[in-house]
């Protein structure tokens, strides 16, 4: 060999002796020789290594993050799978992929078929295996490890023995004291090879399932589903099969929250086996559905719940049709049932049913099979033919997905980094879906079913949408004039539904969904057509129903103005472009914006125009009639529209030209049915009472024989003009209602208290404690009583007023910014008052604020007031109690002031007890270090006591020197920052040498505690 050659050899820990003998038999001195432990990869270097193999593959996050998680242990599979993925070899799933599998186990052949310390092959095999399906096994479990000895017929020390020799090569893996197989390829293939033989199988599983298995042990029961997808994937039998039964008996007869906890353990199913899960799934949901109508469909909690494992179900029915497409329409009947019975909000629940369609089924840019789009469109419209619907919604709001255009996806690029990348869709792809939907859609707008109607109207509104080019992408003029053949189909089907619809409303929101691409479409024939129906519906007399849609979208009525031929517009096309052309980027801004001055300028007068007309009209047709039309149209909105009607504008032009005419309309509309003519009628009453005082108040005195809704209007008045101002007869109408018998009645004339809980707080406050009323009207009152100025008003209550404002908050609840900030003006003037009423909501128990908004300002302002408190509560012997009020009203951080005064009373009271006062400041983190002569002065004054007393309230001292709480964001932690360095300024000015050393540890301890969020961030970061 020549000289200066070094010899390089990679050994597992089970051969370093043998090599080192044969070392030191060649003659080889021990300085010659060195060892170099390599231990396993950290996540960190783990996810280098895959980033370095898999630069410019463009994977998916998942498929990176598994091979960095095989990594950890074993390299050697992230370099052959990466390798295999960059030469195109690796084609099938991860798990059942030849390729991957021989080339990994060609680098374990002799751990997967060779002996080892004496043990025979086919048992090391057989304790593989048994690892692979029980793993990861706990080290502390000696009852298993003992069961595992017996079902592998040796002695449980012959066990540890062949373990240990396993560890040594590596293919044992422990980590936190769990011990499982690695990597996983070779896990599989053993498990498998014990498992089955070709296409039979070897009851193994069986015998497995029988010394270990119960059906309550979730992780066994989903490897051994793993197990059976992987071998019927390679044409070998199914194993899972003599244990489902089990699985299946144990879900049928779980009780409500045992039946949550095991569909999420078990959730696995859904992917491994979909069919059998969903017959499952299929036989519970019936159950579930009665207990969920059993509690009147109430939403309940976040925990573990019954109404939880209805939840739950959503999820696992989508990852079913995900897996087994051909399960499809089982699926979409399935959720649609849960939607009934799941009344949360979809936009913050994405395992809503309705998400989980719209989401996962109908997503087009993680699609999950070629053939749903068309297949979700063919159910929803068999829904709708048979009239099935849910709630509020209707089966095509699950079409709305493929009506885009453009979309965006958010795709995980790291464990930290998110992109939403946008993608535009190809019209010559949509264009049979999107037929599919405007056949549909025709046919429901133009029915007689309004709601349904009206979401038809809006679904072909956004099928008409131009592309957005949202996220930095640009949207060309030839991807616009891509769709202008599909956008001519879309104003071919609303033309048609104009022309069969009966409802004026129907035709006005379709006159508004076109209005847009009549005037701005990029398409000049989309542009022509869509103007030619605007012009046509514009000459239609729908103003009424004009008038009360709450929508306005650009483009001025057309009634009257001549329809522009198809070559003017290209003319003026060409103009436009031209002149657009020269111009600098600012000035075509500023004339786009001169435009739109121009027009939202423009749009309220010709808006008050058209509702005089109307006004007009109706008045001169007499307040019945007027009445019924306004009832009809405004239904009509209210089914079919996104937004209620707005009657605001109807009722002020009323009021300002046919004054005489509202009680009239007041009693008409109150002797009629309830409708949505009830929400604003407050408005009228109050132009009924500056009108007509008198008439309004007897019409009043028969309000109980009223119908509740009209009721609750003039409630409503009350809480909306400040009714109790206008004299002593509508004061003592609002007594009458507090003493209602209908709650909703009730807590509405509560709101309306505000004017007399602003001149009279005490008095107002012994009426409304008479009754229970909910938090949240009395915040409301609170809120209206201050004029939403809580700080001003609450500096300026006196004492009476103060105490009763803040028994009122109490009742309410200090979550209210608003309340909070009256409680805070109080504290200014009256400091005790605050302190008092919150220790004795502490005492009792009740919910107390964590934050109030100008608390620390107000106490900081009145230190001394608040250090005499404490004091008291110190001398009392009741400082512990007060430790939560104490850091509530110092926000968590004492001020110089507050300190300076803490220190003159401890210095002049002989009989303070420096250990109450440190109880009393308990939940203040990091006091000592901020104010080191305080705390110097308190132990001092306990070292005069004895050294017990002293110890004791140096170690209350340096517990108070750790944060009570903080928080970190890439490894940092503002909070523990500003811990080390006021624990180091204190200590390098500090001459007591005891305080000295506490705050050298608190020091160290953040030091630490801040080495250590960084590392994790470091072994966690990308």
């Amino acid at each position: 060999m020549t000289e200066g050659t070094q010899v390089v050899l990679g050994i597992r820990t089970s051969g370093v002796g043998a090599v080192q003998a044969e070392i030191f038999n060649a003659r080889y001195a021990p300085s010659q020789v060195e060892t170099i432990p390599v231990g396993e990869l950290s996540q960190r270097d783990a996810r280098a290594l895959v980033n370095s193999l898999a630069d410019g593959l463009d994977l998916r996050f998942p498929v990176r993050d598994y091979f960095a998680g095989q990594a950890v242990d074993s390299p050697y599979v992230a370099v052959i799978g990466l390798n295999l993925i960059r030469r195109g070899e690796l084609t099938a799933p991860l798990m059942v992929d030849d390729a991957l599998r021989q080339q990994v186990l060609a680098r374990y052949q002799e751990i997967a078929a060779g002996e080892i310390a004496g043990f025979t092959s086919r048992t090391v095999r057989q304790v593989l295996a048994v690892y692979a399906a029980l793993g990861p096994i706990d080290e502390s479990d000696d009852q298993l490890r003992v069961a595992v000895a017996q079902f592998v017929n040796l002695e449980l020390g012959d066990l540890l023995r062949l373990c240990q020799g396993l560890q040594d090569r590596g293919t044992l893996v422990t980590r936190n004291d769990l011990t499982r197989l690695v990597p996983d390829v070779l896990a599989d293939d053993i498990l498998e090879s014990e498992a089955a033989a070709g296409r039979h199988a070897t009851g193994f599983v069986q015998r497995l399932w029988e010394a270990f298995g119960s059906p309550y042990d979730d992780r066994l029961v989903v490897t051994l589903a793993e197990l059976d997808w992987r071998l019927t994937h390679r044409g070998g039998p199914s194993i899972i099969r003599p244990i489902w039964a089990s699985v299946v008996e144990r879900l049928r007869n779980a009780e409500l929250v045992d039946l949550y906890r095991a569909l999420r353990g078990l959730r696995g199913l859904a992917t491994l086996l979909p069919g059998p899960f969903l017959n499952v799934l299929e036989e519970l949901r019936p159950r579930l559905q009665r207990e969920a109508a059993a509690r009147g469909n109430a939403i309940t909690s976040r925990s573990e719940n019954p109404n939880q494992a209805l939840w739950l179900l959503a999820e696992l029915y989508g990852q079913c049709a995900a897996s087994a497409p051909e399960t499809l329409e089982t699926v979409l009947n399935a959720l649609w049932m849960l939607c009934r019975y799941d009344n949360r909000p979809t936009n913050s629940n994405p395992d809503h049913p309705m998400r989980v369609i719209v989401d996962r089924l109908a997503s087009i840019g993680d699609m999950v099979d070629p053939t749903f789009p068309l297949r979700i469109v063919a159910w929803a419209d068999a829904h709708l033919t048979q009239g099935r619907e849910t709630l509020g919604t209707t089966p095509m709001s699950v079409m709305r997905p493929f009506l885009a255009k453009d979309i965006t996806r958010t795709v995980a690029e790291t464990r930290r980094r998110i992109s939403i990348r946008p993608y535009a869709v190809s019209a010559g792809w949509a264009r049979p879906v999107r037929d599919a939907i405007r056949a549909t859609l025709l046919r429901e707008a133009g029915g007689t079913e309004l709601r349904r109607a009206g979401e038809a109207v809006r679904l072909l509104g956004t099928a008409i949408r131009q592309p957005t080019g949202s996220v930095g992408r640009t949207v060309t003029r030839e991807e616009i004039l891509g769709w202008e053949q599909d956008d001519l189909a879309t104003l071919v089907s609303f033309e048609a539904a104009s022309g069969t619809t009966a409802s004026p409303v129907i035709r006005r929101m379709i006159r508004h969904e076109i209005a847009w691409p009549a005037e701005r479409s990029g398409s000049v024939l989309v542009r022509h057509a869509a103007l030619t129906l605007v012009t046509s519906l514009d000459e239609r007399d729908d103003d009424l129903a004009e008038a009360l849609l709450n929508a306005h979208r650009g483009l001025p009525s057309r009634r009257g103005v001549p329809l522009p031929e198809l070559e003017e517009l290209q003319a003026a096309d060409v103009i436009r472009l031209a002149h657009e052309a020269g111009l600098p980027e600012d000035v075509l801004e500023a004339e786009r914006s001169e435009r739109i001055r121009h027009a939202v300028e423009e749009r309220p007068r010709m808006r008050e125009q058209q509702v005089t007309q109307v006004v007009t009209r109706l008045a001169a047709a007499g307040v019945s009639q007027m009445v019924e039309e306004l009832r009809t149209c405004s239904s009509d909105i209210d089914a079919a529209a996104a937004k209620p009607p707005t009657l605001w504008g109807f009722w002020r032009q009323l009021v300002s030209s046919r004054l005489e005419l509202v009680p009239e309309v007041v009693r008409e509309v109150s002797r009629g049915p309830a409708s949505v003519l009830d929400n604003n009628l407050d408005q009228l009453l109050d132009a009924w009472e500056v009108y007509d005082s008198a008439g309004l108040l007897a019409w009043l005195a028969d309000e109980a024989n009223l119908r509740i809704e009209i009721r609750l209007v003039v409630a409503n008045a009350f809480a909306n003009y400040g009714w109790t101002d206008r004299g002593e007869a509508f004061v003592e109408q609002l007594h009458r209602g507090l003493k209602a018998d209908e709650p909703e009645l009730r807590e509405r004339y509560v709101i309306g208290t505000h004017r007399l809980l602003a001149a009279d707080p005490a008095g107002t406050a012994r009426i409304l404690r008479g009754a229970f009323h909910s938090p949240h009207v009395l915040t409301r009152a609170l809120e209206s009583a201050c004029g939403y100025d809580g700080l001003v008003w609450g500096r300026n209550l006196g004492k009476q007023n103060a105490t009763a404002v803040l028994e009122l908050i109490s009742w309410a609840g200090w979550e209210d910014h608003t309340v909070q900030q009256i409680a805070a003006g109080i504290a200014w003037t009256h400091p005790v008052l605050v302190l008092d009423e919150l220790q004795a909501l502490s005492d009792l128990g009740g919910q107390l604020p964590t934050d109030v908004d100008g608390f620390a300002d107000a106490f900081d302002d009145n230190a001394e007031v608040l250090t005499r408190w404490i004091i008291d509560r110190v001398r009392r012997g009741n400082a512990d109690s007060s430790t939560v009020v104490v850091s509530i009203v110092m926000a968590g951080n004492m001020t110089a002031a507050q300190a300076h005064h803490l220190s003159e009373a401890v210095e002049q009271g002989a009989d303070i007890s420096p250990a109450a006062v440190v109880s009393a400041l308990e939940d203040l983190g990091g006091w000592p270090l901020q104010h080191p002569g305080l705390a110097r002065q308190l132990l001092a004054e306990a070292r005069a006591l004895d050294d017990d007393a002293a110890n004791q309230l140096l170690e209350g001292i340096t517990r108070a020197m750790t944060p009570t709480s903080w928080g970190f964001v890439n490894g940092q932690s503002a909070e523990i920052n500003r811990t080390k360095t006021t624990a180091a300024k204190a200590a390098s000015a500090e001459t007591d040498s005891d305080l000295r050393a506490a705050f050298r540890a608190a020091e160290a301890w953040a030091t630490h505690y801040a080495e250590q969020l960084m590392a994790e961030d470091l072994e966690d970061d990308d």
